[in-house]
Protein backbone atom coordinates (compact mmCIF):
# COMPACT_ATOMS: atom_id res chain seq x y z
CA UNK A 1 0.00 0.00 0.00
CA UNK A 2 1.31 3.59 -1.04
CA UNK A 3 2.31 5.99 2.07
CA UNK A 4 -0.47 8.93 2.42
CA UNK A 5 0.42 11.83 0.70
CA UNK A 6 -1.90 14.50 2.31
CA UNK A 7 -1.65 15.17 5.89
CA UNK A 8 -4.40 17.25 8.26
CA UNK A 9 -3.69 17.78 11.84
CA UNK A 10 -7.33 18.22 13.76
CA UNK A 11 -7.71 18.84 17.77
CA UNK A 12 -10.39 18.68 19.81
CA UNK A 13 -12.41 21.91 21.25
CA UNK A 14 -11.68 20.90 24.28
CA UNK A 15 -10.25 17.75 26.70
CA UNK A 16 -13.46 16.16 27.67
CA UNK A 17 -14.01 15.65 23.84
CA UNK A 18 -10.73 14.10 22.97
CA UNK A 19 -11.13 10.24 24.01
CA UNK A 20 -14.71 10.69 21.68
CA UNK A 21 -12.27 11.86 18.93
CA UNK A 22 -9.59 9.31 19.65
CA UNK A 23 -12.39 6.15 19.25
CA UNK A 24 -13.51 7.12 16.18
CA UNK A 25 -10.21 8.26 14.28
CA UNK A 26 -9.16 4.70 15.95
CA UNK A 27 -12.34 2.79 14.17
CA UNK A 28 -11.53 4.37 11.27
CA UNK A 29 -8.15 3.50 10.77
CA UNK A 30 -9.83 -0.44 10.87
CA UNK A 31 -11.77 0.71 8.52
CA UNK A 32 -9.44 1.82 5.98
CA UNK A 33 -5.86 0.72 6.15
CA UNK A 34 -4.92 3.73 3.77
CA UNK A 35 -5.89 6.34 6.61
CA UNK A 36 -3.28 6.40 9.02
CA UNK A 37 -3.42 8.46 12.54
CA UNK A 38 -0.15 9.66 14.46
CA UNK A 39 0.56 12.52 17.03
CA UNK A 40 3.53 14.92 16.33
CA UNK A 41 6.05 14.66 18.79
CA UNK A 42 6.93 18.61 18.71
CA UNK A 43 3.68 20.06 18.82
CA UNK A 44 1.27 17.13 20.42
CA UNK A 45 -1.25 17.68 17.45
CA UNK A 46 -3.17 14.82 16.24
CA UNK A 47 -1.91 13.91 12.71
CA UNK A 48 -4.47 12.18 9.81
CA UNK A 49 -2.93 11.21 7.07
CA UNK A 50 -4.32 10.03 3.38
CA UNK A 51 -4.46 9.63 -0.10
CA UNK A 52 -5.94 13.22 -0.82
CA UNK A 53 -7.97 16.01 0.16
CA UNK A 54 -11.07 14.17 -0.76
CA UNK A 55 -10.58 11.06 1.16
CA UNK A 56 -9.45 13.06 4.15
CA UNK A 57 -12.50 15.11 3.76
CA UNK A 58 -14.63 12.13 3.94
CA UNK A 59 -13.61 10.80 6.80
CA UNK A 60 -13.41 14.53 8.53
CA UNK A 61 -17.60 14.44 7.75
CA UNK A 62 -17.86 10.49 8.91
CA UNK A 63 -16.58 11.83 12.64
CA UNK A 64 -18.68 14.94 12.55
CA UNK A 65 -21.74 13.13 11.74
CA UNK A 66 -21.51 9.48 12.71
CA UNK A 67 -19.97 10.58 15.99
CA UNK A 68 -21.56 13.98 17.18
CA UNK A 69 -18.10 15.48 17.49
CA UNK A 70 -17.08 19.19 16.82
CA UNK A 71 -13.22 19.37 16.04
CA UNK A 72 -10.70 22.06 14.36
CA UNK A 73 -9.24 21.50 11.29
CA UNK A 74 -5.56 23.37 11.64
CA UNK A 75 -4.24 22.71 8.44
CA UNK A 76 -3.31 20.69 5.39
CA UNK A 77 -0.01 19.68 4.08
CA UNK A 78 0.81 18.07 1.26
CA UNK A 79 3.87 15.88 0.56
CA UNK A 80 5.07 16.17 -2.85
CA UNK A 81 7.49 13.97 -4.38
CA UNK A 82 10.25 15.26 -6.76
CA UNK A 83 12.09 12.39 -8.65
CA UNK A 84 15.46 13.20 -11.00
CA UNK A 85 15.33 11.41 -14.17
CA UNK A 86 18.40 10.43 -15.70
CA UNK A 87 19.31 11.95 -18.98
CA UNK A 88 18.90 9.32 -22.23
CA UNK A 89 21.93 11.11 -24.37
Amino acid sequence: MPEPVFYCSIESPSLSKLKNLETALENLQREDPSFKVSTDKDSGQVVIKGMGELHIEVFLIKIANNNCLVFVVLQYLIQLFYFQMKSCA
